[in-house]
C-alpha cells in the first residue's frame, strides 16, 4: 500500500452577497450588516495519479477545515482593519453527490464546505474590503478573495450606477449561520423595508491611493518579519542559557557527586580497617588469656605433684598454694578476653559512628548543594524566559503586529460547566459568545487585557449541544467562530 498526503491548496469562491449572487468584485448595499456566502473545495490531490480513484484512494483530500474573513475600512487614502474572523467548517460534503461526509477518512471525490459570514458589529457607512481565504485541515492555504464593499444608505446606493445586473436568489445556497448576531429582539410592528444590494463598478484607485497601499501591505509584512525575528530571538535566548544553566549544574553536580562518592569510599575503607584491628585485637587477647590460664594451670600441676611427695602441713600448703595459682589463671584469661571483647565492640562502634557520621555529612553536603543548584537554575530560567518575554512583548508593542487566536480548548468540567481557553500572541482583552444556536445569545467577557484568556461557563444544560465562538480585541476584533461542545448526561 502506497500512502500519500494532501499538500494542494483548496479553491475559493465567493458565491453571494445577501440575495445576489456574486459575479464581479463590487458591490453596494444599504444592509450595515450583509450576510457573505462563499464554498471552499479541497481537490483531490495528485491529479497524476491512475483515474480508477475508490473511497480508500489513491488520490487525497483532507477536507475544508476553517475560512478566515479580514474586515477593512478605507479611512483617507488608506485601510484601517477593523477585525478577523476564524470560522471552523463543521459540515463537509462531497462535490460529485452534494451529501454530506460521515467519514472524512474515505476520497471517493472533492470534498467541499459552504460558509456565511455577517460582520458582528454593523458597519457605518463607508468603503469596506473583505478579504477572505480558506484552509484545510492538511494546512494548506487557498489564494485569497477580496470582495470592495460600499454601505450606505437606500437613496445613496440607489444612485450609485450597477455593472451587470446580478441575480436575485430566493433562497440560500447555505443555511444562513450568523456570526455573533445581536441578541434577538421583539420584532417591530410593521415589516423592515428590504435593502439594497447590487453590483457596482470596481472603483479604480488612485496612484497615491494604489501606492499607499502597497507601502502599507509592505510595512505590514516587515512589521510581522520583526515580530517574529524578536520572537524567535527570545525564544533562542531562553533556549540557549536553559541548556547552558542546565550543563553547568551537571558539571558542578558531577564534581560533587564524585566528591561525596571518594568520602563516603574513604569512610567505609577507614570503617573497614578499623574493624579488622578490633577483630585483631580481641583475637590476640583472646589468645593471651588462653597462654596465661594455660600456663597457671601448668604451674598448679606441679605444685600439686610437690605436695603430693610431702606430708603434713607442707602438702596442705602447697595444695592450697597450686589452687590459688589455677584460680588466677582462669580469671585472668576471662579478664583478658572481657577486655579484648570491650575493646573490639569501642573500636567498632567508633568505626561506625565514624561512618554514619560521613554518610549523614555527605548526604546534607550534596541536598544543599541541589538546592542551590535548583535555586540557581531556576532563576536562570525565569531570568532569561523574563527577558525573552520581554524581547517578544517589546516586538508585539513597537510593532503593529495583527492579533491572532490560537489553541482554543474546550474542557467539559460536568454536565453543567464546561472551561474553555484560548492564547493570543499579545495582550487583549476576551469574551466568549455561546448558546444553543448560533446566534449566540449568552456571552461571558473580560475587559483585562491578556495573553491566555480562560473562562467556565456555568448553568448549561446536561447532555446539549452548545455553540460557540471567541473574541478578543487589542488594536482590531478578531473572532474564532462557528465551534461546538457537548455537555454529558447526569449519570455520565
Amino acid at each position: 500500500n502506497q500512502f500519500f498526503v494532501d499538500k494542494t491548496s483548496p479553491n475559493l469562491a465567493l458565491t453571494q452577497l445577501n440575495d445576489k449572487t456574486i459575479s464581479g468584485s463590487s458591490f453596494a448595499t444599504s444592509d450595515s450588516q450583509p450576510t457573505l456566502f462563499g464554498e471552499v473545495t479541497d481537490p483531490l490531490a495528485m491529479a497524476d495519479a491512475p483515474s480508477n480513484q475508490t473511497a480508500d484512494g489513491p488520490r487525497v483530500a483532507s477536507g475544508p477545515e476553517s475560512v478566515s474573513v479580514t474586515v477593512e475600512k478605507k479611512v483617507g487614502p488608506v485601510w484601517q482593519k477593523l477585525s478577523t474572523t476564524n470560522q471552523q467548517l463543521d459540515t463537509i460534503s462531497w462535490r460529485c453527490s452534494d451529501s454530506v461526509i460521515t467519514n472524512n477518512a474515505e476520497q471517493k471525490c472533492d470534498k467541499f464546505a459552504r460558509f456565511s459570514f455577517r460582520p458582528q458589529q454593523a458597519l457605518s457607512s463607508g468603503t469596506y474590503l473583505l478579504t477572505v481565504s480558506g484552509k484545510d485541515e492538511a494546512g494548506n492555504t487557498s489564494s485569497t478573495k477580496t470582495l470592495a464593499l460600499v454601505i450606505g444608505s437606500e437613496s445613496a446606493v440607489a444612485q450609485l450606477p450597477e455593472s451587470e445586473p446580478s441575480v436575485s436568489v430566493e433562497t440560500s445556497p447555505t443555511p444562513t449561520i450568523t456570526l455573533a448576531s445581536p441578541k434577538p429582539q421583539t420584532a417591530p410592528a410593521t415589516p423592515q423595508p428590504k435593502p439594497v444590494t447590487k453590483a457596482i463598478p470596481p472603483d479604480q484607485p488612485s496612484w497615491l491611493e494604489t501606492t499607499l497601499r502597497s507601502l502599507q501591505r509592505g510595512w505590514q509584512q516587515t512589521q510581522q518579519s520583526l515580530a517574529d525575528g524578536l520572537r524567535g530571538a527570545g525564544q533562542n535566548l531562553t533556549l540557549s542559557m536553559a541548556w547552558l544553566s542546565h550543563g553547568i549544574g551537571q558539571l558542578a553536580w558531577s564534581i560533587v557527586d564524585f566528591s561525596t562518592q571518594t568520602t563516603l569510599a574513604f569512610a567505609h575503607a577507614f570503617g573497614s580497617g578499623m574493624s579488622w584491628i578490633a577483630d585483631g585485637s580481641q583475637q590476640g587477647l583472646a589468645h593471651f588469656g588462653w597462654q596465661l590460664a594455660r600456663s597457671s594451670q601448668q604451674s598448679a600441676a606441679q605444685i600439686s605433684a610437690a605436695a603430693r611427695s610431702t606430708s603434713g602441713w607442707m602438702s596442705d600448703a602447697l595444695l592450697a598454694f597450686g589452687n590459688t595459682i589455677s584460680g588466677a589463671g582462669q580469671a585472668a584469661s576471662q579478664g583478658t578476653q572481657t577486655i579484648g571483647s570491650g575493646l573490639a565492640a569501642t573500636i567498632k562502634n567508633s568505626a561506625n559512628q565514624f561512618v554514619w557520621s560521613t554518610q549523614q555529612l555527605t548526604t546534607s553536603t550534596q541536598l544543599a548543594f541541589g538546592a542551590l543548584l535548583n535555586g540557581v537554575g531556576e532563576g536562570t530560567n525565569q531570568a532569561t524566559r523574563s527577558l525573552g518575554e520581554v524581547l517578544v512583548s517589546a516586538g508585539y508593542q513597537l510593532i503593529n503586529v495583527p492579533t491572532e487566536i490560537s489553541n482554543v480548548e474546550v474542557v467539559v468540567l460536568s454536565p453543567t460547566s464546561a472551561k474553555i481557553s484560548w492564547q493570543t500572541n499579545r495582550p487583549a482583552t476576551g469574551k466568549v459568545n455561546y448558546g444553543l444556536d448560533p446566534t449566540y445569545p449568552l456571552d461571558v467577557q473580560d475587559s483585562q487585557r491578556t495573553k491566555n484568556h480562560e473562562f467556565v461557563l456555568t448553568n448549561l444544560q446536561p447532555n446539549t449541544e452548545y455553540h460557540f465562538e471567541v473574541m478578543s480585541q487589542d488594536t482590531s476584533y478578531v473572532y474564532d467562530a462557528n465551534r461546538r461542545f457537548k455537555t454529558p448526561p447526569v449519570n455520565e
